[in-house]
């Protein structure tokens, strides 16, 4: 018997094939939610916690494409939260996750907590919504805690039951003020099997240091503790971590000395640090201090040198004036394929106009290839340039330089650049506005360039950020 109700015919959403569907699902789904730019600055709806995870948009477009959504755990593995001034829907938002908890089946959870503030969230009530999660801890594979102090404590159940967990980074976005009692909270992650990659910025905590490939502290650590980091493959180190005492920071005998065979990238605050490390494998080296004086630069030179290192990359931020130290530092440097390299200007009172141009384009004019001499870093192929405090266009003149010599080399003496990250911070005596600054000195480099290379990327930035922001993104494994 047929239908009283025509047909109607499928629609070209309902005719998605699921398998094309799930990897629609999979890239829409929300697997980084880690910034506070859409956090109200004033009370109003907005000022809840928010629990999330899944591909929340997407899913909703009709009625099978949520169905497939909601029965696929791969896609619900990704637990976002976040704490926000006076969070008044904390029961709520338990109900939530363990809907979210329970889409995920029993596979490995990625957990990310954020608290907005360090006041005005019920302990009790948010101790509600972190017991859920804890009640899963031993399917977390990757925790991201960056929270206030009280927070952080609500964590201590889940010690000793963390058999999965594989990485962890805690930031403590807040002053202790609490006053809790730390001491319970220093074993949380010491028994960990799985833990290799832990970026902790706080107070002491112990990890299993002697398992870990990839360590990012910012903090003081005994210097015992980081003697056993014997498996680290990645260290970032950026306060007084591995000095033994807090005296006479500077002198050799201070440095612990550690032998790291498997080291291949490291990342210190200055660069006599380097002298604790004997790395023969190193390959990435990121000195993330203003290295203004010539003994410092020196110190850096000395260890490339002396013990024989590679390097591919290297990050470093110097001043303008130091080109002839520069010079010899890169004269070292044959292997380098990617530099990052800040300069400072001389004088940055305005008055110092014309010993700012000499000295920018005296620091850059090392990567010039020329005939009559040895070609510095012959591998180079991605260069990025901070230039701080610009007052005039000619003090990147030595940029068009390096870009049409390296066009123009043969591959046998340096190969064409790739890539060409330029920023540049405008000094305040600057009298052009900075769009047409930049469009001038982007044409001018793009006329260098040989068939279509390198890509170049030119922008200016005033943020006080910057230079932490620039050095997070050649930093970070």
């Amino acid at each position: 018997m047929s239908s009283d109700h025509p047909e109607h015919p499928q629609g070209p959403i309902a005719r998605v094939p699921p398998d094309v569907l799930l990897e629609i699902f999979d890239a829409c789904r929300i697997v980084n939610d880690v910034t506070f730019d859409d956090v109200p600055s004033s009370l109003g709806p907005e000022n809840r916690v928010i629990v999330r995870a899944g591909p929340p948009a997407v899913a909703a477009v009709c009625q099978s494409w949520h169905n497939l959504a909601i029965h696929t755990p791969t896609l619900w593995t990704d637990v976002h939260i976040k704490f926000r001034t006076y969070s008044d829907n904390l029961s709520s938002a338990a109900a939530l996750l363990r809907v979210i908890l329970s889409r995920s089946a029993e596979l490995p959870l990625s957990i990310s907590m954020r608290s907005h503030c360090n006041k005005y969230i019920v302990t009790d009530a948010a101790k509600a919504l972190v017991d859920v999660l804890i009640e899963h801890c031993a399917r977390w594979t990757r925790l991201d805690v960056f929270v206030s102090e009280t927070i952080f404590h609500l964590l201590l159940p889940a010690r000793g039951r963390l058999a999965q967990l594989r990485s962890v980074r805690s930031i403590f976005r807040f002053k202790m003020l609490a006053r809790l009692d730390w001491t319970p909270l220093r074993d949380l992650f010491s028994d960990c099997p799985a833990l290799t990659d832990v970026e902790h910025w706080g107070p002491q905590i112990d990890f299993p240091w002697e398992q870990l490939e990839r360590l990012s502290l910012k903090g003081r650590p005994s210097p015992a503790a980081l003697e056993r980091t014997t498996r680290a493959r990645a260290l970032y180190l950026t306060e007084q971590t591995i000095e033994r005492s807090s005296h006479g920071l500077l002198r050799p005998e201070s440095l612990i000395r550690v032998e790291r065979p498997l080291l291949h990238k490291l990342t210190v605050a200055r660069g006599h640090r380097l002298r604790c490390f004997r790395a023969p494998n190193l390959a990435e080296c990121h000195v993330i201090k203003d290295t203004l004086d010539p003994e410092d630069l020196a110190i850096v030179t000395h260890y490339v040198r002396g013990e024989g290192v590679k390097l591919t990359t290297l990050s470093i931020s110097v001043g303008s004036a130091l080109s002839v130290e520069l010079s010899e530092l890169f004269a070292h440097c044959d292997a380098l394929q990617h530099l990052q390299l800040r300069l400072l200007a001389k004088d940055q009172s305005g008055e110092g106009l014309d010993e700012n141009t000499v000295a920018f384009n005296d620091a850059l004019s090392s990567l010039v290839v020329r005939h009559d001499r040895r070609a510095y870093l012959p591998a180079l192929r991605r260069l990025g340039i901070m230039m701080i405090w610009v007052t005039c266009s000619e003090e990147v003149a030595s940029l068009y330089d390096i870009v049409r010599s390296r066009a123009l080399a043969p591959d046998i003496v340096a190969p064409c650049l790739e890539t060409l990250v330029l920023r540049i911070r405008f000094g305040l005596q600057h009298p052009t506005s900075f769009p047409d600054e930049i469009n001038n000195i982007k044409e001018r480099l793009q006329s260098c360039r040989l068939e279509g290379k390198p890509a170049v990327d030119i922008d200016h930035d005033d943020s006080v950020e910057l230079r932490r922001l620039w050095c997070e993104e050649w930093t970070m494994v």
